[in-house]
């Protein structure tokens, strides 16, 4: 994260943080993980590890999305000054439908790994 912020986008080339401060998230940017409030479809693991070649690593997946070895971790980053985090809130059946769908994927799947933020 340091890197892609410093050397990679470049936006934050004069940014030094203290190891302190970027536990804070003192930073100008967002790196929301799959499986937390803003990313919750554990499913996206599955496609991230596919994308990245994570396995080239040593990195593997249980049957529910979780990367092995546990201090693994894997997300989104967006850098922009008016980034923030975000909490998706509850899921209807009809979104569920709608997004397994979009996924290409069944529904059912979808509700497995989406079952926190479905209407019960």
């Amino acid at each position: 994260h340091h890197m892609i912020r410093k050397e990679y986008w470049g936006f934050a080339a004069d940014e030094n943080l203290s190891v302190a401060d970027m536990l804070a998230v003192r930073y100008r940017s967002i790196r929301p993980a799959v499986g937390y409030p803003s990313i919750p479809d554990q499913t996206m693991s599955f496609v991230l590890h596919d994308m990245l070649q994570s396995g080239e690593v040593g990195i593997s997946l249980t049957e529910n999305g979780m990367m092995v070895p546990a201090a693994s971790v894997s997300g989104f980053l967006f850098a922009h000054p008016q980034s923030k985090y975000f909490v998706i809130g509850p899921v209807s059946e009809e979104q569920l439908q709608d997004y397994a769908v979009r996924r290409d994927t069944k529904a059912e799947e979808i509700r497995r790994f989406l079952f926190a933020n479905l209407n019960q």
